[in-house]
């Protein structure tokens, strides 16, 4: 049973690694149309009269909120990353201290590598600003995932034991 979730823990973690790749991977006017669609529905369903606001105004709103979603979509991202790197250690190192630290390791390189393959995408850079926000983003995803094995092994303690 633990070499299955030792498995599909890691199958999870590339197949992620996979989605932020294929994110990184767009040029910048791809990227940034997919953002700004994603920043206008958001817009037309939380900013009241956003939606009957003339097109220059929308633009304005658009391009000051479009900045801070892809922050947020950055850190999203990597907190699912981040959630999956420590299930994936749990797998492999059980408990102790070594867990998030090895999880930890993982995202920053990964982070650090996602950053640079954007130098190689037309129109894209890479920053250090989103490197600390995908790691920050990775170590919630971490503490997330050690808070759920830690409830998991409370609640493995309370069982009746067979005998």
């Amino acid at each position: 049973m633990l070499k299955l979730f030792r498995f599909f823990s890691m199958t999870m973690l590339v197949i992620w690694a996979l989605v932020i790749f294929n994110f990184s991977a767009q040029s910048a006017t791809d990227s940034g149309a997919l953002s700004h669609d994603f920043t206008h529905r958001l817009l037309c369903a939380f900013y009241r009269g956003y939606a009957d606001m003339p097109a220059k105004e929308q633009r304005k709103i658009r391009s000051k909120a479009d900045k801070y979603i892809r922050k947020v979509a950055h850190f999203s991202v990597f907190t699912v990353f981040g959630f999956i790197s420590g299930v994936a250690s749990l797998s492999f190192l059980r408990r102790g201290r070594r867990v998030p630290a090895v999880a930890a390791i993982v995202c920053l390189l990964y982070a650090f590598s996602d950053e640079l393959h954007q130098v190689f995408v037309p129109g894209r850079a890479c920053e250090l600003t989103d490197i600390v926000i995908d790691f920050a983003g990775s170590l919630l995803g971490i503490a997330f995932a050690g808070y759920i094995a830690m409830l998991f092994h409370a609640g493995l303690r309370k069982l009746p034991q067979g005998g």
